[in-house]
């Protein structure tokens, strides 16, 4: 005896509404940034009391984490640039400068030899990697292109400051540079966190045009 099972098959129409996928992260990253470029500009003119290169230190390990969840997440959205920039940053600023101003004062204290020139390496690369870049940012809006330029200018000059290769009177043209890449990546901030909720403010228009639109999603 055999049995015949029938199945009725339906289609089921499923729609989703309101789903706009995973916002932009890069804002909380460029502000975080933007910060420590505002307290590396104190640095650089003498603007900070007894103690600031330590309260430095502690500045950028807590960032780390933020750099480190702002860069995977552009990763994972297919934001190779940004999100790739975002992790070296997060090594270079957070990790490797939170290491050195945290414990160089505290062993030059101790009476411990700790040398900078290799926090001044890497400086050097991560300022090199900056202009390396620069050429395809060139679609990009004006603003995103300062903020790389800016940060370029003053994370290579601090980085050859530091390992000797220029005066420590060069200090003064880092510490501007990298106060208006501060400024650069505030406004970043801003008009990434207002386009949020329909409002454009002018970023500048890209230094070459390009048919096909670019999202403004490659901002450090």
């Amino acid at each position: 005896m055999q049995n015949n099972i029938l199945t009725d098959t339906k289609e089921i129409e499923v729609s989703i509404k309101n789903y706009q996928g995973f916002a932009d992260s890069s804002p909380v990253g460029t502000f975080v940034f933007s910060i420590l470029c505002f307290a590396f500009w104190a640095a650089d003119l003498n603007l900070l009391h007894e103690g600031g290169q330590l309260a430095i230190g502690l500045l950028q390990f807590g960032v780390f984490i933020t750099y480190m969840i702002v860069g995977s997440s552009l990763i994972q959205k297919g934001n190779g640039l940004g999100g790739n920039t975002y992790l070296l940053f997060g090594t270079v600023f957070g990790a490797i400068g939170g290491f050195f101003n945290t414990f160089g004062p505290l062993f030059a204290k101790w009476g411990i030899p700790f040398d900078y020139s290799l926090f001044g390496l890497a400086l050097i690369m991560a300022g090199i990697y900056l202009f390396l870049v620069l050429p395809g940012l060139k679609y990009a809006p004006k603003v995103d292109f300062l903020v790389f330029f800016f940060g370029g200018v003053g994370v290579l000059g601090s980085g050859l400051t530091i390992m000797g290769f220029l005066p420590a009177s060069f200090n003064i043209i880092n510490g501007w540079a990298l106060f208006f890449d501060g400024v650069a990546g505030f406004y970043s901030v801003m008009a990434t966190v207002l386009s949020f909720v329909g409002v454009t403010i002018p970023c500048g228009k890209p230094f070459f045009s390009q048919k096909k639109t670019m999202a403004r999603d490659v901002n450090l």
